[in-house]
């Protein structure tokens, strides 16, 4: 059983490493809608994305990393997209 998790896990870092590469090799300005959101998410993207953030509005921010807008009950602002362990998906 742990064996099974252990390599569940490994696996799951190695496609997200796969993904994250694949990512960083982007480096054209993806399409924005009149308000500076993506258009389309860039392949890979979404399956990085840990759960619990709303990806429906995305931008590609100054950093270089992708941001989406959270809206809460006191205030709407942007927040970096993490992954489930906490990294940020970013272009090199």
């Amino acid at each position: 059983m742990i064996d099974r998790i252990t390599n569940s896990t490994t696996s799951r870092w190695a496609a997200g490493a796969v993904l994250i590469a694949v990512l960083t090799g982007c480096v054209a300005t993806p399409p924005v809608d009149d308000s500076g959101y993506l258009i389309e998410l860039p392949e890979g993207l979404a399956e990085l994305a840990a759960e619990g953030q709303d990806i429906a509005r995305v931008r590609l921010m100054e950093d270089d990393c992708y941001w989406y807008l959270y809206e809460g009950v006191v205030e709407t602002t942007m927040l970096p997209i993490l992954t489930a362990d906490g990294r940020l998906i970013c272009n090199e």
